[in-house]
């Protein structure tokens, strides 16, 4: 049976926040899919798998009067990756600065512990 807590995504912005959600769908309605592509925001499950946005609709900037544009936003879900990389839920943990409390979960060492709990890694090299 699945908890809560397993059903955990988690949301590292490139300024150093880490977000978290309780489902995919939480995590999609929180970042446009414009920036979800150009790579401003990565996704983990709460067993560590690395997520992708797969786009039903891509963001697109669509010029009006020459200098203005239009911006539509795309619309996404997050699915596994399809290949894995070593390490990158650790590095991911390591860049991240700070994080709103949510649940459980009052800081970034609540999160890394939760996971280590679970048996992943979760310390860079660089963190000792």
């Amino acid at each position: 049976m699945q908890t809560a807590s397993d059903a955990l995504i988690l949301a590292f912005v490139e300024d150093g926040e880490l977000c978290l959600f309780s489902s995919t769908a939480a995590a999609c309605a929180r970042f446009e899919g414009i920036d979800v592509e150009s790579g401003v925001v990565q996704f983990f499950d709460g067993q560590g798998t690395s997520l992708e946005a797969r786009f039903s609709q891509r963001p697109t900037n669509d010029p009006i009067f020459g200098l203005i544009g239009w911006v539509r936003v795309g619309e996404y879900q997050l699915v596994p990756k399809q290949v894995q990389a070593t390490d990158s839920l650790a590095l991911a943990l390591h860049e991240a600065r700070y994080m709103r409390p949510t649940g459980p979960f009052k800081c970034i060492d609540d999160v890394r512990r939760w996971l280590r709990d679970k048996g992943l890694r979760v310390d860079w090299p660089a963190d000792g």
